[in-house]
C-alpha cells in the first residue's frame, strides 16, 4: 500500500492487478466522493477484478466492482452478525431488526421509502441468516445517487416506529404460520 501524495491523513490508495501493483491517483474520484471519504480515513485498493476495496476506520469494508457495460448499480451491505447472535429468549431479533430498517427514518416513513424506491425503478430488500444480515439495493446508474441516499438513510437513521413494529411483527407471524403449513418447509 502506497500513500497517495494528495491523500488526506489516513487515506491510502493502491491499484492491484493480477500482474503488478501501482499507485492510483485520487483524481479517479470525483470531488464529492473525495470529500465524503475524508472524515472516515479509508484504505482504497483496486483489486484484480478491476474493482476497489475501501476500508473505513470504523470497520466498514466496501467492495466496488465496475462493469461499465451494465447500466445498473447494485449495492449489498453485509453485517457479520445474524440470527446465531440472537439473545436467549429473543429468537428472531436479528431478522426482525433488519426487517424494520426500511420501515421509517428520521426523514421518511415506510410508505415514503417504498414510493421513492419504486419511483426510481430501484429494488431494496433485507435478509438475515445465521451468520449475517444484509441489505441490498439495485438501481439504474442514473438513479444510483438517489437510491444510495435512501439506503444510507435507512441504515444510518432508522426510527423503528411503533405502528410499523406491530405490522411487521404480524407479517412475520403470518409467514411462520404459512411455513408450518408447507410440507416442504417442515420436512
Amino acid at each position: 500500500t502506497v500513500r497517495a501524495k494528495d491523500a488526506t491523513a489516513g487515506v491510502t490508495i493502491t491499484a492491484v492487478t493480477a500482474a503488478h501493483e501501482s499507485t492510483v491517483s485520487r483524481s479517479l474520484l470525483s470531488e464529492p466522493e473525495r470529500k465524503s471519504l475524508e472524515p472516515d480515513n479509508v484504505s482504497l485498493t483496486l483489486g484484480p477484478s478491476s474493482g476497489y476495496v475501501i476500508r473505513f476506520t470504523n470497520g466498514l469494508t466496501v467492495y466496488l466492482v465496475q462493469q461499465p457495460a451494465l447500466p445498473v448499480v447494485a449495492a449489498h451491505l453485509q453485517v457479520r452478525t445474524g440470527s446465531a447472535a440472537d439473545p436467549a429468549g429473543l429468537p428472531g431479533l436479528a431478522g426482525f431488526t433488519v426487517a424494520m430498517l426500511d420501515e421509517g427514518t428520521k426523514t421518511r416513513d415506510a410508505l415514503g421509502i417504498a414510493r421513492e424506491i419504486e419511483g426510481i425503478g430501484a429494488q431494496m430488500g433485507a435478509n438475515t441468516v445465521s451468520d449475517g444480515s444484509s441489505l441490498y439495493l439495485r438501481a439504474l446508474k442514473q438513479n444510483a445517487p438517489q437510491a444510495l441516499g435512501i439506503l444510507s438513510d435507512v441504515v444510518l437513521n432508522p426510527t423503528f416506529p411503533e405502528n410499523e413494529i406491530e405490522r411487521v411483527r404480524n407479517d412475520r407471524r403470518t409467514a411462520i404460520l404459512q411455513e408450518k403449513d408447507s410440507p416442504v418447509q417442515t420436512a
